[in-house]
């Protein structure tokens, strides 16, 4: 009876770890879609408003949810004080174990933060629809990814603890 239990067990936890692998997908593309959220409200803030940078990554925090919200009010409060690094890129890296970032979007959002602050409004504008169309690009990216491979990683999981028990017992 035990060995049916320890049997048990170990696919359940093999099969949970593949689990988590494949819902990383869906980690990566929420994290994705609350940057770009949180860049329309950005934009929309810089052009119609005529709000400062800080004003208006104060409210993309305000309208965002989780790390990405933290991101922008941290953004907003580094931009309203003197200190610290003064750009969306810092902002994330003090971030980053919260986020689930691929490095694709990632490096679009460091690409994103360089020109941030950099120019006026019809340029930041610019700026700021390049990285979201660039963002929903790299969305479709993951869920392509996610279809292709999430029913690999949760079988995957399955599968290596049935081949664990098979060898230990």
């Amino acid at each position: 009876m035990l060995r049916i239990v320890c049997c048990f067990a170990v696919i359940a936890g093999c099969g949970y770890i593949g689990l988590m692998l494949a819902a990383e997908y869906d980690r990566a593309i929420s994290c994705v879609r609350s940057f770009m959220k949180a860049l329309k409200y950005l934009e929309a803030e810089i052009l119609v408003n005529n709000s400062v940078l800080a004003e208006a990554a104060a409210g993309a925090s305000e309208v965002s949810s989780g790390a990405v919200a933290d991101v922008f009010g941290d953004l907003a409060n580094v931009l309203e004080t003197d200190g610290g690094d003064k750009t969306l890129a810092g902002a994330i890296d003090r971030h980053r174990g919260r986020l689930h970032l691929t490095a694709g979007a990632e490096g679009i959002l460091n690409d994103f933060s360089a020109e941030l602050g950099g120019g006026d409004r019809r340029r930041e504008a610019e700026n700021i629809r390049a990285a979201y169309e660039k963002l929903g690009l790299e969305e479709e990216e993951l869920r392509q990814k996610k279809a292709k491979n999430s029913a690999l990683y949760k079988g995957l999981g399955f599968a290596g603890g049935a081949l664990i028990v098979t060898l230990l017992f």
